[in-house]
C-alpha cells in the first residue's frame, strides 16, 4: 500500500518540478516542500491506517 502511494508522490513531484521548470519558478524550495508535504500526509494514512485495523481486531 505505501509503496505505490511513494510512487505516486515521485511521479507527482516530477510532474510539477516539469511544470514550474517551464514558468520559471525555483524548484528546489517548492520540491522540498512538497517532499515535506508528501511525508506529512503518509505519515498520516499510516496512523489511520494502525486506527482503523485496531478498530476491526477489538470489534
Amino acid at each position: 500500500m505505501i509503496s505505490i502511494r511513494k510512487q505516486g508522490i515521485k511521479k507527482y513531484i516530477k510532474e510539477v518540478t516539469r511544470f514550474h521548470n517551464l514558468r520559471g519558478f525555483r524548484v528546489s524550495e517548492f520540491h522540498s516542500h512538497m517532499q515535506i508535504k508528501a511525508q506529512h500526509n503518509l505519515e498520516k494514512d499510516i496512523q489511520k491506517t494502525i486506527k482503523y485495523s485496531k478498530k476491526q481486531i477489538l470489534s
